[in-house]
């Protein structure tokens, strides 16, 4: 469950370091489901405040929206 995820892309100016960041959320749903996978990543060593780093993949498809 989430409220939102990010996406970075290439930033459009070519000077500029850091990507740019897009947030996604469902105007009007305070939270949704996302599909996907996720492990551990030991190798990563200790997050903030000792936590363990995951890395995770959010599965997509094309909508049939209109």
């Amino acid at each position: 469950m989430a409220d939102g995820f990010y996406e970075f892309t290439d930033p459009e100016d070519p000077k500029k370091k850091r990507k740019d960041k897009w947030l996604f959320a469902k105007k009007d749903e305070p939270i949704f489901c996302i599909a996907g996978i996720w492990r551990e990543m030991p190798e990563v060593g200790e997050g903030a405040q000792g936590h363990r780093r995951s890395a995770c993949l959010l599965l997509q498809t094309v909508t049939n929206a209109p």
